[in-house]
């Protein structure tokens, strides 16, 4: 009985760690995504409409750059967007609980 009860402790406290590095993983991204938008924040805030072609061109050039950018950085933010979808798992830490979806915690 006690042998049963303490693999269930290291199985539980293998899963707590499986899941605290996995929302570190998660923290370090959003915040290398966050700082990404906020040095980028300027283009995104940019109300110039150019004065000449020639600025309209420029103004061009930097939104198609701008948009192949987010492009390199969309599988980035689709990995976050999936590391936050939950669902329930009634059998995983306790009753009722919702914990991250891709972490593969109590499949």
């Amino acid at each position: 009985m006690m042998n049963l009860m303490m693999l269930s402790l290291d199985s539980s406290i293998a899963s707590n760690r499986r899941f605290a590095v996995a929302i570190q993983v998660l923290k370090r991204e959003m915040d290398q995504l966050d700082t990404w938008l906020e040095v980028r924040r300027p283009v995104l805030e940019d109300k110039a409409l150019g004065d000449s072609i020639d600025a309209v061109e420029e103004q061009l050039q930097k939104h198609d750059d701008f948009e192949k950018m987010v492009l390199a950085q969309e599988e980035r933010f689709g990995a976050i967007n999936r590391m936050t979808l939950v669902r329930p798992y009634p059998y995983c830490f306790g009753i009722g609980l919702d914990f991250i979806k891709d972490i593969g915690f109590c499949n």
